[in-house]
């Protein structure tokens, strides 16, 4: 209530359904709080929309640092804990820098770029390997 404005973790509902709940207290002393659950399929489908050259890739990360939003359905249903990631530790850190060159699991370097989607707090982003966005820039 103290907030006015309650956003839940988005949770999938038969694996593949997106939802969260959001709360919104009332005006005035005794009018309460409404409660809804939101389908926010259209995140994830925005998400697999995106094309990236090839190889390129948009998600969504909440603010604890799990992939909410991904192409790959399976990593966001299992909300795949993306905390150790460079770029995730620099988004959560505040850091404004515009893009940033960090290596993948495979040792591929990316060009990653973020934003916040505000007020939920969520960390929007683009990656794109640099030999493909090399060749993309010729």
């Amino acid at each position: 209530m103290e907030k006015k404005v309650y956003y839940g973790p988005v949770f999938y509902s038969r694996g593949s359904e997106p939802y969260m709940k959001m709360s919104l207290a009332g005006f005035g002393r005794d009018a309460g709080v409404s409660v809804a659950l939101l389908g926010i399929k259209y995140f994830l489908d925005i998400v697999q929309q995106i094309k990236l050259g090839d190889h390129g890739v948009a998600y969504i990360v909440d603010p604890e640092g799990r992939l909410i939003f991904h192409p790959d359905l399976s990593l966001a249903a299992d909300h795949t804990d993306m905390t150790r990631l460079a770029q995730v530790i620099a988004a959560r850190a505040g850091s404004a820098e515009a893009g940033r060159i960090v290596k993948d699991s495979k040792g591929r370097e990316l060009l990653v770029a973020h934003a916040v989607a505000a007020p939920l707090g969520w960390l929007v982003f683009v990656e794109l390997p640099v030999d493909e966005a090399n060749a993309l820039a010729q």
